[in-house]
């Protein structure tokens, strides 16, 4: 299967001074990432669209590298904890928008911003 890629880019809110201020970060998935952005959106979980997407490509690329280094001492104990974790969260955002059960809106309990 083809995967997907993107460029993932980090660079200093204030006005950048050193080269090194910038990084850019190849990043592959099987998975398109604009749409599971879209999904977490859609849900309303988070206080803004930008702490939805970041938490959408922080997963995800979280993830990739568990999968990769599944057999690595760090990660060989966290992943069943990481598939329950996503399982329940592919759950939450596969739930169509009229279930009751689904955040949705203004009123929808939010995770509180840190």
């Amino acid at each position: 299967m083809e995967k997907n890629k993107y460029l993932l880019s980090l660079t200093k809110a204030q006005p950048v001074i050193y080269p090194g201020d910038v990084i850019h970060i190849p990043v592959e998935s099987h998975d398109e990432l604009f749409g599971i952005i879209k999904r977490i959106e859609s849900k309303k979980l988070f206080s803004t669209e930008e702490d939805a997407a970041a938490f959408a490509i922080t997963v995800k690329i979280f993830t990739e590298f568990i999968v990769r280094d599944r057999k690595t001492p760090l990660f060989r104990d966290f992943l069943p904890h990481m598939k329950k974790f996503l399982q329940e969260l592919k759950s939450l955002v596969s739930q169509p928008a009229n279930n009751p059960a689904t955040p949705a809106g203004p009123s929808a309990e939010r995770l509180p911003r840190s």
